[in-house]
């Protein structure tokens, strides 16, 4: 039996390759396609699945890496008001001894609204110490974190031993593995079961604990592509609160370790409460895995050195610090925290 060829449903016109009528449709269907998906990603990626919280700090914990300790100088602006800011010089990827980073130091367009700058050296022991020394014009300032325990000590006088919301801006860098950061996260309120895609400054990112764009509950936003924290909302305005926002910029990682062993920190972190800039610190230089004293971390010790007052045990007229050097530290206490 002889088999004859199927007619072709398209007729052949010279001079001309063709095609059948669905293969010359398929460019308009992937561009339709891709048009979805771009406006899906505008409305912050409404029905679109995205990765589980867990999952996508297990990428962080990687991109930002682990060691041992970490000492670093930085410089430290505190701001009474809204100012404004020229850029800061970026920091190179990759800088193994930490030197050089944010060399230029962020420039104030109006001095007269600098309130304090202060030179800083920070300790981390990870996971879980950390120890802050700020020394200022007017007095030095001394905070300790360790375990479950902390100290605030100004102008060499104990003055409390709460954490503040302040305080828990350190918690992204000192808690360095998926498991113990979600557990800090969670305890401060980000929701790690909700999701979404968002963007930050043209960048795609992933939002942990809010349904981009809500902004009014406490949220972790990383970048999509390079895993590292960009933003996070410690606390936020809302209706019927009395509570200040609390808003957190990480800028210019970099790298103290290597491509294969990586450890990146921010070269500048910066704070914003209920949209104004308060407080910006700027990575001077950094060392990965010194050799660090446990003493920097005995809280025992530093409150046997700094004991808190007992205004009960006092007598009336006792010898207490002048009114000047009281309002001062009461001033640095409310500044810094």
């Amino acid at each position: 039996m002889e088999f004859q060829p199927l007619p072709s449903p398209v007729t052949p016109v010279a001079g001309r390759r063709t095609r059948p009528p669905m293969t010359r449709n398929l460019p308009a269907a992937f561009l339709a396609l891709a048009l979805f998906a771009a406006l899906s990603l505008a409305a912050g990626g409404a029905g679109a699945y995205v990765l589980p919280g867990q999952q996508i700090l297990e990428f962080t914990a990687k991109a930002m890496g682990n060691a041992k300790s970490l000492s670093a100088t930085e410089l430290l602006i505190l701001l009474p008001g809204p100012s404004s800011y020229t850029e800061t010089a970026m920091a190179p990827e990759g800088k193994a001894d930490g030197e050089g980073i944010g060399e230029t130091a962020p420039l104030l367009a109006q001095p007269g609204a600098l309130s304090l700058s202060c030179g800083v050296q920070v300790y981390y022991r990870f996971p879980g110490s950390y120890r802050d020394e700020a020394r200022c014009p007017q007095m030095d300032l001394l905070y300790v974190h360790s375990g479950d325990r902390t100290a605030r000590i100004v102008g060499g006088m104990f003055v409390d031993g709460s954490e503040g919301p302040l305080d828990s801006v350190k918690d992204l860098l000192l808690f360095r593995s998926a498991e113990p950061l979600a557990e800090r996260l969670s305890l401060l309120g980000v929701d790690l079961e909700t999701t979404s895609m968002g963007r930050w400054n043209n960048r795609i990112t992933w939002v942990l604990g809010a349904l981009y764009p809500d902004e009014t509950v406490p949220q972790v936003w990383i970048d999509r592509e390079t895993r590292l924290p960009v933003r996070w909302i410690v606390t936020r305005m809302a209706p019927a609160s009395n509570r200040a926002g609390l808003d957190v910029r990480f800028e210019n990682w970099t790298n103290l370790g290597t491509q294969n062993r990586p450890f990146r920190v921010p070269g500048r972190t910066q704070i914003f409460q209920d949209g104004r800039l308060i407080r910006e610190r700027t990575l001077v230089r950094a060392e990965m895995d010194p050799a660090l004293s446990p003493a920097l971390f005995d809280l025992s010790a530093i409150l046997r050195d700094h004991p808190p007052p007992e205004p009960e045990n006092l007598p009336e007229n006792h010898d207490g610090p002048p009114d000047e050097v009281r309002k001062a530290i009461e001033d640095f206490r409310d500044i810094y925290r």
